[in-house]
């Protein structure tokens, strides 16, 4: 089976509380849905190689996800905040795990009203149009697997780049684009009809 690639950070590690974000604060803090596209590099250190996926992604409060990889290969992953599904058609399996466990909280909102007391910010750079963060754990537990994180940010406080850093030597990037804010999305959207015939394997039990 191809390898599950999470989008948290990955997706979801973005940002913290600190001055010089509080307006990107302000405007996340308001955010009740969203809907857009992305692309992700993940560089592997060991192997020298490096994945590209690239699809679309959907978010309602308080915790309704919805990821589509379209390429390479093609995946689809929904969570409720409390398990997560994901769908390989290729293969044709389905797994089902704490959503946690799959760190699949597309935490943009989130974690935008969190991450103060996990990081702080050791630099600030402009890039064109965009101001860079550069963020650093604060404590033990998130040095002995976090480097670093980079967060690009727009003129309007829109988070554009996600850039994570880990002490394996492995990078993720992640570039949101043509996202919508505060737009109807159907609850259906956040329901995954699987073939009949689908493999499930159910990590949630034991």
């Amino acid at each position: 089976m191809k390898r599950f690639i999470t989008l948290t950070l990955y997706l979801a590690v973005t940002i913290m509380m600190a001055a010089p974000l509080d307006e990107v604060i302000k405007f996340y803090s308001g955010v009740k849905s969203m809907k857009g596209k992305f692309e992700q590099k993940f560089c592997e250190a060991s192997s020298g190689t490096c994945i590209l996926t690239s699809g679309n992604f959907y978010f309602a409060e308080p915790d309704k996800m919805r990821i589509e990889i379209k390429t390479p290969y093609v995946q689809y992953m929904v969570s409720d905040g409390e398990t997560a599904i994901i769908y390989d058609v290729a293969s044709n399996v389905a797994i089902k795990m704490p959503a946690q466990q799959g760190a699949y909280a597309f935490g943009l909102v989130d974690l935008v009203k969190q991450f103060n007391e996990y990081y702080k910010i050791e630099n600030t750079r402009k890039e064109g149009k965009l101001t860079v963060y550069k963020l650093l754990p604060k404590n033990d537990e998130l040095k002995s697997e976090v480097d670093s994180i980079l967060v690009a940010v727009n003129s309007k406080n829109r988070i554009k780049r996600l850039s994570y850093y880990d002490t394996m030597g492995n990078e993720s990037e992640l570039r949101l684009m043509n996202v919508k804010y505060n737009v109807k999305i159907s609850g259906e959207k956040f329901h995954l009809k699987l073939p009949e015939d689908v493999k499930m394997v159910d990590q949630t039990q034991g």
